[in-house]
């Protein structure tokens, strides 16, 4: 196996996502691999507030908007959690448009034509 992997679940809201993510960590650690595991969106204190913020706010918030906040938490993510643990082996789960699946179908950018999130 290499020396550093990252691994990817990804899905919709309440898929299982995490559940797979906690038994190959446990599996790999088990191994004597050492192994961090990330949330997205989260896993940070920014991307914590900014999900709960798209997802429980008061306020109504556009599509592009919710993108561009969710690529801020992402950015976070990379610069305090993923780029320092470069040599473990680290899964996360994450939905393939996090932003878009957050709220449902309504926000796909494929059904807004003229949205360039």
């Amino acid at each position: 196996m290499p020396d550093s992997l990252f691994i990817t679940f990804e899905g919709g809201e309440a898929t299982g996502k995490s559940t797979q993510v906690r038994q190959l960590s446990n599996q790999l650690r088990e191994t004597g691999r050492n192994v961090v595991t990330v949330a997205e969106p989260g896993g940070t204190e920014l991307g914590t507030r900014l999900r709960r913020l798209v997802k429980y706010g008061d306020m109504p918030i556009g599509p592009r908007a919710e993108a561009l906040l969710f690529v801020a938490a992402r950015a976070q993510l990379v610069e305090e959690v993923i780029a320092p643990a470069r040599g473990p082996i680290r899964p996360r789960a994450r939905r393939r448009r996090a932003p878009q699946h957050e709220r449902g179908g309504d926000r796909r950018p494929e059904a807004r034509p003229h949205c360039a999130a």
